[in-house]
């Protein structure tokens, strides 16, 4: 399951590139930070991998190494 976290500051960006990229799965507004708190969010894009059991196994994935992260952890 994928789900997409946006700052507040980039909710309308964000909502217009949902539509326009067709995006599939859900995006959420962090309003109140707590995502970014406690992810230690320190860009955007950045990228975490939780388990099936809600386990952060991979922590501020490089964008071009999420697919890789991804196939691996499918192995």
């Amino acid at each position: 399951v994928f789900i997409g976290v946006c700052h507040p500051q980039g909710g309308e960006k964000m909502a217009d590139t949902v539509k326009t990229k067709g995006i599939q799965y859900p995006v959420c507004l962090d309003t109140e930070g707590a995502t970014r708190k406690a992810y230690k969010v320190n860009g955007y894009p950045d990228y975490y991998i939780l388990n099936s059991t809600g386990k952060l196994v991979v922590a501020d994935c490089a964008n071009r190494s999420v697919e890789d992260a991804i196939k691996a952890l499918l192995k």
